[in-house]
């Protein structure tokens, strides 16, 4: 079935665009996205088995906030000559923390992302690379300010999309049809500082627990497609569903687990056209960024990011499109609304790696 060509139908792409906003933490959560496009569970389910099979899903997995792990994510770059693109992938390849790579149409041409414990691993890692005589130069663009992350596509044109720059977080209330509690789940709902509902995230959070990092490794790979999916999860590592749903929803309320929700293919999807688009905006201009770009559904991944002389852009942007005419005119649109000096168009050109990154996969707890 694997090799199957599949074309979504309505309930297809319904499925398809709850699944990228995220799943209900509930026992069911399956149940949740039946009832909305009026379909048995068990069809959704298969659905879902299909998508995934034919690769239109990528992967339903958690997505987590890796500063708030005690990791360090950076967008990196390197210039790569056209004869060592190959060899270049497969060491690269070696890396399980390098999680993005790909080619753009740039004279720095290779773009990778890089999440780590510590600078010094960081800084090892980039000194590899470097001395495999495969790259003429390492670049490494740190954010410093995060405007927008997460890109769903709209298969149709007809659904509302959510932006998690902007929207209200629906998914932080925990629901459980039938709640037993435990001495665990009081632990975890008794202790106000642990559960970190804070106003500013990141302060005041402890370290994850040995519970915690048990589950984040069990989230952080293919969700499973049954029923009742936190049972599954919480037979694997000793907890009950419900003390599995409540520490994943504390895991949500954090920050640090920012949705369990499925990654598509987009060129199964149709968005076959896909740029890293670049802008060199002043920093009292920033402020003036119209929520017509911010709220753009084809655009994703909107970070402020420290500037290279050699690459004198700060804000970064990547837009996804079905045609060249789509694409132009959300350039057009884009150049109208973002106060910038000058700009670049980095398209992609191949797609050398595309994985989720896995963490605390270091020894074992």
């Amino acid at each position: 079935m694997s090799g199957t060509q599949m074309v979504p139908d309505d309930s297809d792409k319904a499925i398809l665009l709850q699944l990228q906003n995220g799943i209900d933490l509930t026992e069911r959560p399956y149940l949740c996205i039946a009832d909305s496009v009026g379909l048995p569970e068990e069809t959704v389910l298969e659905k879902i088995r299909s998508m995934a099979e034919t690769g239109i899903i990528r992967r339903i997995s958690g997505f987590f906030e890796a500063e708030l792990l005690g990791y360090q994510s950076v967008l990196c770059s390197a210039v790569v000559p056209e004869e060592n693109i190959e060899l270049y992938k497969e060491f690269l390849d070696r890396y399980p923390c390098i999680t993005h790579n790909y080619l753009r149409d740039h004279r720095i041409n290779g773009w990778f992302t890089l999440s780590t414990k510590d600078e010094a691993d960081r800084t090892r890692i980039l000194s590899e690379i470097q001395g495999s005589g495969l790259v003429r130069k390492i670049y490494v663009f740190k954010k410093t300010k995060m405007f927008k992350l997460k890109v769903l596509f709209d298969l149709d044109g007809k659904e509302e999309i959510r932006s998690e720059s902007v929207a209200a977080d629906s998914q932080i209330s925990v629901r459980i049809d039938s709640v037993k509690k435990s001495a665990f789940m009081t632990g975890i709902a008794g202790d106000s500082n642990r559960t970190g509902l804070c106003k500013d995230v990141g302060e005041h959070l402890q370290a994850v627990t040995p519970e915690e990092i048990r589950l984040i490794r069990e989230l952080q790979k293919q969700f499973p497609l049954w029923e009742r999916p936190f049972k599954v999860i919480g037979e694997k590592i000793g907890l009950e569903e419900q003390d599995v749903l409540l520490m994943t929803g504390k895991l949500k309320a954090e920050k640090r687990l920012k949705r369990i929700s499925a990654a598509l293919s987009h060129h199964k999807v149709g968005y076959s056209i896909n740029s890293m688009v670049v802008w060199d905006v002043k920093e009292e201009d920033m402020d003036k960024l119209p929520e017509s770009v911010l709220s753009c559904k084809n655009l994703s991944h909107c970070y402020l990011r420290e500037k290279d002389r050699d690459f004198d852009y700060n804000f970064y942007t990547m837009l996804h499109a079905r045609t060249e005419d789509e694409y132009h005119s959300i350039m057009d649109m884009l150049k109208e609304n973002i106060p910038h000096e000058k700009y670049a168009e980095l398209r992609t050109v191949r797609e050398l790696k595309k994985i989720g990154m896995k963490y605390f996969t270091e020894g074992t707890i």
